[in-house]
């Protein structure tokens, strides 16, 4: 088992990441004013994307402050993140995830012996 050196800065940057994902598209949700003609006059997809960034969000927040490791915290699970940030919640909340990847991508491992 391995850790990241600078694992606590980049768990920083995903907290703030997931919060302020999911603050835009609750705003984006609330300033739905009538669903109905809203829905009628420019679609569904006005009303999942939002949706889909709320739950990508959760997802965020639930990797940074994950008490027993399902997702690694690896450059993979980071770019995914950015990728889907960027589509579905703000552009703030992948530029953030974006410099845990960089950060991710340049830290060094250190070995850690598994302590169940």
């Amino acid at each position: 088992m391995y850790k990241y050196k600078h694992e606590k800065l980049m768990k920083l940057f995903l907290t703030v990441a997931g919060i302020i994902g999911m603050l835009s598209q609750f705003v984006t949700l609330y300033s739905i004013e009538n669903v109905v003609l809203w829905t009628r006059y420019f679609g569904y997809l006005r009303i999942i994307i939002p949706m889909c960034g709320v739950i990508i969000g959760c997802f965020t927040l639930l990797i940074a402050i994950r008490p027993y490791k399902p997702i690694p915290l690896n450059w993979v699970s980071l770019l995914v993140l950015t990728i889907l940030l960027f589509l579905f919640a703000t552009k703030l909340g992948g530029i953030v995830v974006g410099i845990a990847l960089i950060i991710n991508l340049f830290d060094t491992k250190e070995v850690v012996e598994d302590s169940y």
